[in-house]
Protein backbone atom coordinates (compact mmCIF):
# COMPACT_ATOMS: atom_id res chain seq x y z
CA UNK A 1 0.00 0.00 0.00
CA UNK A 2 1.09 3.66 -1.16
CA UNK A 3 1.27 5.45 2.25
CA UNK A 4 1.58 9.60 0.86
CA UNK A 5 2.56 13.01 3.13
CA UNK A 6 -0.38 14.69 3.17
CA UNK A 7 0.70 18.36 3.32
CA UNK A 8 3.90 19.97 2.54
CA UNK A 9 3.96 19.98 -1.29
CA UNK A 10 2.61 21.39 -3.94
CA UNK A 11 2.87 20.64 -8.03
CA UNK A 12 4.11 23.15 -10.47
CA UNK A 13 6.19 23.60 -14.00
CA UNK A 14 5.45 19.31 -14.16
CA UNK A 15 7.00 18.48 -10.94
CA UNK A 16 6.24 18.40 -7.16
CA UNK A 17 7.49 20.92 -4.65
CA UNK A 18 8.48 20.77 -1.14
CA UNK A 19 7.08 23.21 0.24
CA UNK A 20 7.73 22.81 4.61
CA UNK A 21 11.17 22.55 6.37
CA UNK A 22 12.23 18.96 6.53
CA UNK A 23 14.83 17.84 8.41
CA UNK A 24 16.47 15.19 6.51
CA UNK A 25 15.83 13.96 2.59
CA UNK A 26 16.75 10.19 2.00
CA UNK A 27 19.81 8.97 0.58
CA UNK A 28 20.88 7.19 -3.30
CA UNK A 29 21.09 3.71 -1.56
CA UNK A 30 21.48 0.71 -3.72
CA UNK A 31 17.81 -0.03 -5.00
CA UNK A 32 17.46 3.51 -5.16
CA UNK A 33 20.30 4.61 -7.67
CA UNK A 34 19.44 2.58 -10.55
CA UNK A 35 15.45 4.20 -9.95
CA UNK A 36 17.07 7.77 -10.57
CA UNK A 37 18.82 6.74 -13.69
CA UNK A 38 15.96 5.33 -14.81
CA UNK A 39 17.46 1.69 -14.98
CA UNK A 40 15.21 -0.08 -13.11
CA UNK A 41 12.47 -2.65 -13.48
CA UNK A 42 10.30 -1.10 -10.13
CA UNK A 43 10.75 2.56 -10.12
CA UNK A 44 11.28 5.96 -12.45
CA UNK A 45 13.71 8.87 -11.47
CA UNK A 46 10.54 10.37 -10.91
CA UNK A 47 9.28 7.61 -8.10
CA UNK A 48 12.27 7.71 -6.64
CA UNK A 49 13.09 11.24 -5.99
CA UNK A 50 9.51 11.52 -4.46
CA UNK A 51 10.35 8.42 -2.29
CA UNK A 52 13.59 10.29 -0.90
CA UNK A 53 11.62 13.36 -0.32
CA UNK A 54 9.16 11.74 1.40
CA UNK A 55 6.49 12.36 -0.31
CA UNK A 56 5.23 8.58 -0.37
CA UNK A 57 6.63 5.13 0.45
CA UNK A 58 5.74 1.46 -0.75
CA UNK A 59 4.86 -0.57 2.08
CA UNK A 60 5.97 -4.13 0.14
CA UNK A 61 6.42 -5.88 3.23
CA UNK A 62 3.17 -8.26 2.75
CA UNK A 63 4.21 -9.29 -0.65
CA UNK A 64 5.25 -13.03 -0.67
CA UNK A 65 8.17 -12.62 -2.82
CA UNK A 66 9.49 -10.03 0.01
CA UNK A 67 8.55 -13.13 2.93
CA UNK A 68 10.36 -15.61 0.99
CA UNK A 69 13.33 -13.70 0.46
CA UNK A 70 13.53 -12.97 4.51
CA UNK A 71 13.04 -16.64 4.95
CA UNK A 72 15.65 -17.75 2.06
CA UNK A 73 18.61 -15.71 2.24
CA UNK A 74 20.37 -16.61 5.56
CA UNK A 75 20.33 -20.04 4.49
CA UNK A 76 21.80 -18.52 0.80
CA UNK A 77 24.40 -17.02 3.18
CA UNK A 78 25.09 -19.97 5.17
CA UNK A 79 25.55 -22.28 1.69
CA UNK A 80 28.03 -20.08 0.04
CA UNK A 81 30.40 -19.84 3.67
CA UNK A 82 30.17 -23.49 3.51
CA UNK A 83 31.05 -24.15 -0.13
CA UNK A 84 33.96 -21.59 0.45
CA UNK A 85 34.53 -22.61 3.87
CA UNK A 86 34.80 -19.14 4.68
CA UNK A 87 32.85 -16.71 7.18
CA UNK A 88 30.79 -14.13 5.53
CA UNK A 89 30.25 -11.37 7.54
CA UNK A 90 26.84 -10.29 7.38
CA UNK A 91 24.68 -8.02 10.09
CA UNK A 92 21.13 -8.76 8.14
CA UNK A 93 19.36 -9.20 11.86
CA UNK A 94 16.28 -7.19 12.71
CA UNK A 95 14.25 -4.85 11.31
CA UNK A 96 15.47 -3.40 8.06
CA UNK A 97 13.89 -0.07 9.19
CA UNK A 98 16.76 0.01 11.75
CA UNK A 99 19.61 -0.89 9.52
CA UNK A 100 22.62 1.90 9.68
CA UNK A 101 24.59 2.38 5.92
CA UNK A 102 27.66 0.15 5.56
CA UNK A 103 29.55 3.30 5.01
CA UNK A 104 30.03 7.35 5.38
CA UNK A 105 28.64 9.32 2.85
CA UNK A 106 26.50 12.57 2.33
CA UNK A 107 24.35 11.43 -0.47
CA UNK A 108 25.23 7.59 -0.97
CA UNK A 109 24.02 4.88 1.98
CA UNK A 110 23.32 1.18 1.47
CA UNK A 111 23.79 -2.17 3.56
CA UNK A 112 25.32 -5.27 2.03
CA UNK A 113 24.03 -8.57 2.02
CA UNK A 114 27.38 -10.59 2.78
CA UNK A 115 31.33 -9.79 2.46
CA UNK A 116 33.85 -12.61 1.61
CA UNK A 117 37.14 -12.61 4.29
CA UNK A 118 38.87 -11.47 0.74
CA UNK A 119 36.73 -7.92 0.40
CA UNK A 120 34.22 -9.88 -2.31
CA UNK A 121 30.64 -7.96 -2.54
CA UNK A 122 28.07 -10.94 -1.59
CA UNK A 123 24.81 -9.73 -2.94
CA UNK A 124 21.63 -12.40 -2.28
CA UNK A 125 18.80 -11.76 -4.48
CA UNK A 126 15.44 -14.29 -4.96
CA UNK A 127 13.90 -15.28 -8.21
CA UNK A 128 11.14 -17.09 -9.80
CA UNK A 129 12.27 -16.11 -13.17
CA UNK A 130 15.99 -17.17 -13.48
CA UNK A 131 15.70 -16.53 -17.52
CA UNK A 132 15.83 -12.84 -16.12
CA UNK A 133 19.71 -13.99 -15.07
CA UNK A 134 20.57 -15.37 -18.24
CA UNK A 135 23.23 -12.69 -19.37
CA UNK A 136 24.35 -12.10 -16.21
CA UNK A 137 23.19 -9.59 -13.52
CA UNK A 138 20.16 -7.60 -14.27
CA UNK A 139 21.51 -3.88 -14.89
CA UNK A 140 19.56 -2.89 -11.67
CA UNK A 141 21.02 -5.14 -9.27
CA UNK A 142 24.47 -4.59 -10.68
CA UNK A 143 24.15 -0.98 -9.91
CA UNK A 144 23.60 -1.80 -6.50
CA UNK A 145 25.99 -4.52 -5.78
CA UNK A 146 28.84 -2.10 -7.52
CA UNK A 147 28.00 0.99 -5.41
CA UNK A 148 28.86 -1.41 -2.31
CA UNK A 149 32.07 -1.98 -3.62
CA UNK A 150 32.62 1.09 -4.31
CA UNK A 151 32.55 2.43 -1.41
CA UNK A 152 34.15 -1.05 0.51
CA UNK A 153 37.33 -0.62 -1.79
CA UNK A 154 36.12 -4.07 -3.56
CA UNK A 155 36.48 -5.24 -7.10
CA UNK A 156 34.80 -8.13 -7.36
CA UNK A 157 30.83 -9.04 -6.46
CA UNK A 158 29.54 -12.55 -5.85
CA UNK A 159 25.52 -12.81 -6.85
CA UNK A 160 23.59 -15.91 -5.10
CA UNK A 161 20.68 -16.19 -6.67
CA UNK A 162 17.46 -18.16 -5.17
CA UNK A 163 15.13 -19.42 -7.62
CA UNK A 164 11.97 -20.05 -6.50
CA UNK A 165 8.33 -21.10 -7.48
CA UNK A 166 4.90 -20.73 -6.19
CA UNK A 167 5.26 -24.15 -4.11
CA UNK A 168 8.07 -22.30 -2.42
CA UNK A 169 6.52 -18.52 -2.46
CA UNK A 170 3.68 -20.65 -0.22
CA UNK A 171 5.90 -22.21 1.83
CA UNK A 172 9.40 -20.75 1.93
CA UNK A 173 10.49 -22.27 5.09
CA UNK A 174 10.64 -25.47 2.92
CA UNK A 175 13.22 -24.16 0.82
CA UNK A 176 16.27 -25.54 0.98
CA UNK A 177 19.98 -24.20 -0.96
CA UNK A 178 21.08 -26.72 -3.48
CA UNK A 179 23.42 -26.36 -6.59
CA UNK A 180 20.26 -27.12 -8.62
CA UNK A 181 18.17 -23.98 -6.63
CA UNK A 182 20.96 -21.46 -6.16
CA UNK A 183 22.77 -20.12 -9.30
CA UNK A 184 25.56 -18.06 -8.34
CA UNK A 185 27.61 -15.15 -10.66
CA UNK A 186 30.69 -13.84 -10.04
CA UNK A 187 31.46 -10.57 -11.45
CA UNK A 188 33.26 -7.03 -11.42
CA UNK A 189 31.99 -3.85 -10.73
CA UNK A 190 30.06 -2.63 -13.64
CA UNK A 191 31.31 -0.92 -16.28
CA UNK A 192 31.33 2.43 -16.38
CA UNK A 193 29.99 3.11 -13.13
CA UNK A 194 31.97 6.25 -11.64
CA UNK A 195 29.98 7.92 -14.29
CA UNK A 196 26.96 6.98 -13.09
CA UNK A 197 27.86 7.89 -9.52
CA UNK A 198 28.59 11.46 -11.21
CA UNK A 199 25.11 11.20 -12.90
CA UNK A 200 23.18 10.35 -9.83
CA UNK A 201 24.71 13.09 -7.76
CA UNK A 202 23.95 15.63 -10.66
CA UNK A 203 20.39 14.31 -10.31
CA UNK A 204 20.58 14.39 -6.50
CA UNK A 205 21.63 17.97 -6.66
CA UNK A 206 19.07 19.08 -8.86
CA UNK A 207 16.19 17.32 -7.48
CA UNK A 208 16.52 16.38 -3.96
CA UNK A 209 18.74 18.79 -2.64
CA UNK A 210 16.29 21.65 -4.15
CA UNK A 211 13.47 20.35 -2.52
CA UNK A 212 12.04 18.53 -6.05
CA UNK A 213 11.25 15.75 -7.89
CA UNK A 214 11.86 15.05 -11.29
CA UNK A 215 9.56 15.77 -14.06
CA UNK A 216 6.45 13.62 -14.17
CA UNK A 217 6.49 11.55 -17.29
CA UNK A 218 3.97 9.34 -18.99
CA UNK A 219 5.37 6.49 -17.36
CA UNK A 220 2.34 4.10 -15.62
CA UNK A 221 4.24 4.66 -12.71
CA UNK A 222 4.23 7.85 -12.71
CA UNK A 223 0.69 8.36 -13.76
CA UNK A 224 0.12 6.12 -10.30
CA UNK A 225 2.40 7.80 -7.77
CA UNK A 226 1.58 11.77 -9.48
CA UNK A 227 -2.45 10.58 -8.68
CA UNK A 228 -1.73 9.68 -5.23
CA UNK A 229 -0.06 12.89 -4.26
CA UNK A 230 -1.79 15.04 -7.03
CA UNK A 231 -5.48 13.55 -5.20
CA UNK A 232 -4.58 15.61 -1.72
CA UNK A 233 -4.18 19.02 -3.83
CA UNK A 234 -7.80 18.42 -4.89
CA UNK A 235 -10.23 21.11 -4.24
CA UNK A 236 -14.17 20.58 -4.27
CA UNK A 237 -14.29 20.63 -8.19
CA UNK A 238 -11.70 18.03 -8.69
CA UNK A 239 -13.34 15.86 -6.36
CA UNK A 240 -16.93 16.30 -7.87
CA UNK A 241 -15.04 15.56 -11.43
CA UNK A 242 -13.55 12.20 -9.40
CA UNK A 243 -16.84 11.43 -8.56
CA UNK A 244 -18.33 11.85 -11.74
CA UNK A 245 -15.54 9.83 -13.89
CA UNK A 246 -15.64 7.28 -11.51
CA UNK A 247 -19.47 7.02 -11.85
CA UNK A 248 -19.13 7.02 -15.88
CA UNK A 249 -16.71 3.92 -15.42
CA UNK A 250 -19.27 2.23 -13.18
CA UNK A 251 -22.01 2.30 -16.17
CA UNK A 252 -19.36 1.36 -18.66
CA UNK A 253 -19.04 -1.83 -16.12
CA UNK A 254 -22.51 -2.42 -15.24
CA UNK A 255 -23.06 -2.22 -19.69
CA UNK A 256 -20.44 -4.75 -19.96
CA UNK A 257 -21.66 -6.91 -17.36
CA UNK A 258 -25.33 -7.21 -19.06
CA UNK A 259 -23.38 -8.10 -22.07
CA UNK A 260 -21.52 -10.61 -20.55
CA UNK A 261 -24.51 -11.96 -19.07
CA UNK A 262 -26.15 -11.96 -22.66
CA UNK A 263 -22.80 -13.84 -24.15
CA UNK A 264 -22.85 -16.26 -20.90
CA UNK A 265 -27.00 -17.40 -22.23
CA UNK A 266 -25.97 -17.81 -25.68
CA UNK A 267 -22.88 -20.09 -24.53
CA UNK A 268 -25.82 -22.11 -22.59
CA UNK A 269 -28.08 -22.40 -25.86
CA UNK A 270 -25.46 -23.33 -27.97
CA UNK A 271 -24.36 -25.67 -25.53
CA UNK A 272 -27.68 -27.39 -25.41
CA UNK A 273 -27.78 -27.81 -29.10
CA UNK A 274 -23.94 -29.74 -28.98
CA UNK A 275 -25.63 -31.70 -25.98
CA UNK A 276 -28.96 -32.53 -27.10
CA UNK A 277 -27.26 -33.88 -30.37
CA UNK A 278 -24.69 -35.74 -28.67
CA UNK A 279 -21.46 -33.99 -30.32
CA UNK A 280 -18.93 -31.45 -29.52
CA UNK A 281 -18.07 -29.66 -32.50
CA UNK A 282 -20.59 -28.12 -35.43
CA UNK A 283 -19.41 -25.61 -37.97
CA UNK A 284 -21.97 -22.87 -39.03
CA UNK A 285 -21.98 -20.11 -41.64
CA UNK A 286 -20.22 -17.85 -39.27
CA UNK A 287 -17.87 -20.08 -37.87
CA UNK A 288 -17.09 -23.38 -36.11
CA UNK A 289 -18.67 -24.07 -32.40
CA UNK A 290 -16.19 -26.72 -30.44
CA UNK A 291 -16.70 -27.51 -26.75
CA UNK A 292 -13.89 -28.32 -24.22
CA UNK A 293 -13.45 -29.13 -20.82
CA UNK A 294 -10.69 -29.05 -18.47
CA UNK A 295 -10.82 -30.08 -14.88
CA UNK A 296 -10.20 -27.07 -11.72
CA UNK A 297 -9.14 -27.66 -8.49
CA UNK A 298 -10.69 -26.08 -5.46
CA UNK A 299 -9.96 -25.91 -1.87
CA UNK A 300 -12.08 -27.63 0.65
CA UNK A 301 -12.33 -24.60 3.03
CA UNK A 302 -15.08 -26.89 4.89
CA UNK A 303 -12.47 -30.34 5.55
CA UNK A 304 -9.86 -27.72 6.41
CA UNK A 305 -11.30 -26.36 9.17
CA UNK A 306 -12.92 -30.01 9.89
CA UNK A 307 -9.23 -30.71 10.04
CA UNK A 308 -8.08 -28.10 12.59
CA UNK A 309 -5.96 -26.47 9.24
CA UNK A 310 -8.21 -23.95 8.09
CA UNK A 311 -6.39 -21.21 10.61
CA UNK A 312 -2.81 -22.64 9.89
CA UNK A 313 -3.10 -21.75 6.32
CA UNK A 314 -5.67 -18.81 6.22
CA UNK A 315 -4.26 -15.63 6.11
CA UNK A 316 -6.34 -12.51 7.47
CA UNK A 317 -6.13 -9.42 5.12
CA UNK A 318 -7.65 -6.10 5.72
CA UNK A 319 -9.40 -5.09 2.96
CA UNK A 320 -10.45 -1.42 2.37
CA UNK A 321 -12.71 -0.12 -0.13
CA UNK A 322 -14.79 3.27 -1.46
CA UNK A 323 -18.45 2.53 -2.80
CA UNK A 324 -20.49 5.61 -4.54
CA UNK A 325 -23.99 5.06 -4.59
CA UNK A 326 -25.58 5.56 -8.29
CA UNK A 327 -28.20 8.24 -6.74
Amino acid sequence: MTMPSLQGFEFRDGRYHVTEQRRSFGKVTGTMMAGLLDKSRWSTPFTTTAKMLRLYNEDISDKKEVTAGVIMEPKILDYIGALHGDDIYSERKGDHAEWKSDFEDDIFGGHIDGLMPDGTVVEVKTTRNIEDWLNGPPIYYWIQASLYAHFLDSERIIFMVGITDDVTLSDPKSWEPTKHTVARYDVPVIDGFKGMMEEARRIYAETVLKGRTTPVTDNPMDARVSSLLGAQLWGEDDLNEAVLQYKDTQARMDAYKETEQRMSEQREVMDMYLRSHGITEARTAHGMIKKTSYTRHTINTDALKRDGLYDVYIKPTVVESIRINKR
